[in-house]
């Protein structure tokens, strides 16, 4: 506190000579005026006491490597950490001899994180031990994957539905697996899958997301170059699911369903026209104010990002075919 106190009186001092080589004159008196109130005991005691060295360079200044290990070692062996690091304090404050390494701040932090490292990783591998996993289910549809997306949906209060999208570059077709599981008891047991083959026709896929548990987003690349954007309802008559089974590694079991005709096409307005590569896509959301549902679209660039309002038919109308 004193150290404080001398400095702020120091700032000052500092502050009227700079005025006084910087004034004209007729400001000389004024300033001799500050001068006379100054106290210039505090000046003189931070320049002899603080200004090349302070009291608090203990707890910052550099450790020998064995000072720090010995330390550590120590407190290590499981002593109380503020006790100890209170009664080192006190002997420090008193000159007599103490341990230099955990009075310092440096060591503190070190020390601190280590542990709370240690104590967070416990926790989480206790978390890890106390989870039940299933079998894992193989899904595959017999091409290297490039597209991947997934949706939990809360069926009902013992039941969800997990809906997954894959699709292949080499392919025009995109795959929609539904996973039936039963929860009881707080523990999850998966029913059979099922799978969706849906071919896009002359389109190329350049991204699938789902957008909400009712509707997957899909975006494609036409012949013509131009982007479009569907929306497919997942539970639909003209989209057939079938069972899937993982032993086959290929997608010859599927049956594969075309693209239905009604589904509208939302091209880009050519003044946006862009090749995108990546899509993120966003509900609708109420909080300070209402934000529409939206997609954000990659540029191939990947240095442009572009944000798009749904035209409310888009949503409304895949709901509508969903029913």
């Amino acid at each position: 506190m004193d150290e404080l106190q001398s400095f702020q009186t120091f700032s000052n001092w500092l502050r009227f000579q700079i005025d006084r080589f910087a004034s004209s004159s007729s400001e000389t008196d004024d300033l001799t005026e500050k001068e006379a109130t100054m106290n210039t005991s505090r000046v003189l005691t931070y320049i002899e006491r603080y200004l090349t060295r302070s009291p608090v360079d203990v707890f910052f200044d550099d450790i020998p490597q064995k000072d720090w290990e010995a330390d550590w070692d120590h407190i290590e062996d499981g002593f109380a950490l503020l006790p100890l690091l209170d009664a080192q304090l006190k002997k420090q404050e008193a000159g007599q001899a103490s341990r230099r390494a955990l009075q310092h701040v440096e060591f503190l932090v070190s020390y601190l994180s280590t542990w709370s490292s240690r104590i967070f990783s416990g926790i989480a591998e206790a978390k890890k031990r106390s989870v039940r996993f299933g079998s894992p289910l193989k899904l595959s549809v017999g091409e290297a994957i490039t597209t991947i997306d997934l949706r939990m949906c809360e069926t009902s209060a013992n039941q969800g539905t997990i809906y997954t999208v894959l699709a292949a570059k080499t392919t025009n077709k995109v795959h929609v697996f539904r996973s039936t599981i039963d929860i009881t008891n707080g523990i999850s047991a998966m029913r059979a899958t099922t799978r969706a083959c849906i071919d896009l026709g002359a389109r190329s896929l350049i991204d699938a997301k789902f957008f909400n548990d009712e509707t997957l987003v899909l975006v494609c690349s036409q012949d013509d170059k131009k982007t479009v954007v569907l929306f497919l309802p997942l539970e639909m008559p003209d989209v057939v699911y079938t069972a899937y089974d993982a032993g086959q590694e290929d997608s010859a079991s599927a049956v594969v369903s075309d693209l239905p005709s009604y589904l509208a096409e939302y091209v880009l307005p050519p003044e946006y026209e862009m090749r995108p590569v990546r899509m993120e896509v966003h509900d609708r959301v109420n909080l300070r104010s209402e934000i529409p549902e939206r997609i954000c679209l990659l540029a191939d660039n990947r240095l442009m990002w572009r944000a798009f309002k749904l035209p409310q038919q888009a949503t409304l109308g895949a709901a509508r075919k969903n029913g």
